[in-house]
């Protein structure tokens, strides 16, 4: 069973993730940083990147150019389609990899732009992470604490996402308490996985 576990910048995706990953041992695929890694470790890949974007894509040791293709796809969503269009099709190949690898009774899925990119698809149930305006600035601005509040909410309005619009089930995780609450939500959240 795969289960999706997504939500909003700052809601806490990663810490619910590291909680089922570390309490219960469940293998979670962290669909971001796979991204990351495929940008610099696919040859094909990183030759369609650097034809579209130019060879600046990449440093002179062969390191992906973040702060250089991210100011080309931040302001600009048709570049930021094309990179996701190839991107994406890249980690489903990996994710499906990765999946018949796993022999866990479910495997979680983290992906912060889940729907967006399709693999809702891959999903029997997905947990939406959520938390209060001014807890995810909090973690936001603790993460990046060069960021100013005014970048931190051009990035909350970049990256909003509605509560998705699916026919997977979804389990709803509001993030905006301590850690022992959220603790012990998961703790629900696993049993009834298990369970169904």
């Amino acid at each position: 069973m795969v289960v999706g576990l997504t939500g909003p910048i700052g809601s806490g995706k990663s810490t619910v993730a590291d909680i089922f990953a570390k309490q219960f041992g469940i293998p979670v695929y962290y669909a971001d940083d796979r991204a990351k890694q495929l940008m610099e470790t696919d040859a094909g890949l990183r030759r369609r990147i650097k034809e579209s974007f130019g060879n600046e894509s990449y440093d002179e040791n062969g390191r992906l150019n973040r702060a250089y293709l991210g100011q080309k796809v931040f302001a600009d969503a048709r570049a930021l389609k094309k990179l996701e269009q190839m991107v994406h099709p890249a980690v489903h190949s990996d994710f499906k990899k990765w999946l018949q690898k796993q022999s866990a009774p479910y495997v979680l899925l983290e992906n912060a732009v889940l729907i967006k990119s399709g693999m809702d698809r891959f999903c029997d149930k997905i947990i939406w992470v959520n938390a209060d305006e001014n807890t995810r600035i909090e973690r936001i601005r603790k993460r990046n604490p060069s960021w100013s509040e005014a970048h931190i909410r051009d990035r909350m309005q970049s990256g909003k996402q509605k509560f998705p619009n699916t026919d997977v089930a979804i389990i709803r995780l509001e993030n905006s308490q301590n850690i022992k609450s959220l603790r012990e939500k998961i703790t629900e959240i696993h049993q009834n996985i298990l369970s169904n």
